[in-house]
């Protein structure tokens, strides 16, 4: 079980990375993390060595454990800011180490919604928020997938509006919107209008829209007391799922996506009483 790293850092042979392999298993295993801290700052071939079957490196592990601030102190051993950390350059390949899934560390940690994880991953390399994995989802599409509103906004934060809009689609032209949508993450999928706005139009391989998904979900509406008018678009807009409704036509609405008559609205929340 070979490491990305296993040849040429600093000239140990094969045998020794099988020992630093079985003594990062062991200790991550027993939950032995100041052990594994130890390992990292006395081998920086440790850092992308893959020590599970499924290819797993120590952080792979460190993070799906939620050891925060393990993950920390690692994440600061391979940058040289503790201890006798190796080279930035060794410390970004180690990052970007995939398990037999494709997914890195900040995949699994987007995947559980842990913010401060993801942040202290992401914020030592933007890159890592577009690495796919072997089901062509980025962390940052991941964390809409499983609605982690936090996770999403830090990493949306750390990355950047312009460059996250390379890696908010998935596979089929799912877009971050369409799997919050799906997911029924209704006030994830709100932030997400607000920030990408252009994706209340996009569509999947299959035609669909965000706001096709939205009408096919009537049991994410709340149905109220029958007021019209006026009042009804107010009562309506206090829940999250019809703000995004809400939002989404107005949007069509200001870009002159929308034309005739607008009775398909009153019908459509007649659906939802």
């Amino acid at each position: 079980m070979g490491s990305p790293l296993a040849d040429g850092c600093g000239g140990f042979h094969e045998d020794q990375l099988d020992a630093i392999r079985r003594e990062l298993f062991q200790s991550a295993m027993k939950g032995d993390w100041r052990r594994v801290i130890h390992t990292y700052r006395t081998q920086p071939s440790a850092y992308a060595a893959q020590i599970t079957k499924p290819l797993d490196t120590a952080l792979h592990i460190a993070v799906s454990d939620g050891q925060e601030r393990y993950v920390e102190q690692l994440v600061e051993i391979m940058y040289g800011k503790s201890g006798a950390g190796g080279e930035e350059a060794a410390a970004g390949a180690a990052l970007r180490v995939r398990n037999d899934h494709g997914n890195t560390p900040l995949h699994i940690a987007a995947a559980l919604g842990n913010a401060r994880m993801c942040v202290s991953i992401a914020g030592r390399d933007k890159a890592l928020v577009g690495v796919r994995n072997d089901e062509s989802e980025t962390p940052l599409f991941l964390a809409a997938v499983h609605g982690m509103k936090e996770a999403f906004l830090r990493m949306h934060q750390i990355c950047g509006a312009e460059d996250c809009r390379r890696h908010y689609r998935g596979k089929d032209g799912e877009t971050i919107l369409h799997v919050a949508i799906a997911g029924e993450y209704f006030e994830l999928a709100y932030q997400i209008i607000v920030l990408y706005k252009e994706l209340v139009n996009a569509v999947n391989t299959q035609g669909k829209t965000p706001l096709h998904l939205l009408a096919s979900k009537p049991g994410a509406f709340r149905s109220g007391s029958h007021v019209g008018g006026y009042h009804q678009l107010i009562y309506y807009c206090k829940f999250p799922a019809l703000s995004c409704l809400f939002f989404i036509v107005l949007h069509r609405l200001a870009n002159g996506l929308i034309h005739g008559s607008m009775d398909w609205i009153g019908g459509f929340m007649d659906q939802m009483n």
